[in-house]
């Protein structure tokens, strides 16, 4: 029970969605693209995984009804992350991140155009305050990679 109970709460990320906006479009335009889920043409990859069933895949499926459907890192390791690559640049305003648990403490958005020098475009010194959280960026960033870096998962989440 122990064990189930610890891969439950290293199990953080039940989706990740992306939506896009950009400077140059009229307002409304921005407005429905604002709206448009760039995640799915991205590839997935992680630092690690708890389980295979858990992999990085998972969190571009879409499928937000299926508690397996998730992203989960493996259980007592230290930061992590999960990143998603497109082949060519992306406008990136918004990001939905879907936590299963609120146990990621110190976690941050970085974006990258060759997944090896990230700059960070946002962060959180906290544990995230809502269970689907919406994080929009103060300005529209252009990168072939996003990556959320958690510093610290927690066995006690904030929920």
């Amino acid at each position: 029970m122990f064990q189930k109970k610890l891969r439950k709460m290293g199990a953080y990320l039940l989706a990740f969605a992306l939506t896009v906006g950009s400077v140059q479009f009229p307002a409304m335009q921005a407005k429905a693209a604002e709206s448009e889920n760039i995640a799915p043409s991205a590839t997935a990859t992680a630092s690690d995984v708890e389980a295979e069933k858990f992999g990085a895949g998972k969190v571009i499926d879409g499928d937000k009804t299926d508690r397996d459907s998730r992203w989960s890192s493996a259980v007592g390791q230290g930061p992590a992350w999960l990143q998603l690559q497109w082949d060519s640049k992306k406008t990136i305003k918004n990001v939905a991140i879907y936590w299963e648990r609120r146990n990621a403490e110190d976690y941050r958005l970085e974006i990258s155009d060759d997944g090896e020098e990230w700059t960070s475009v946002w962060s959180n010194s906290g544990y995230p305050t809502k269970n689907n959280e919406v994080i929009t960026l103060e300005n529209p960033v252009s990168a072939s990679y996003l990556r959320v870096y958690i510093e610290k998962i927690n066995e006690v989440s904030a929920d």
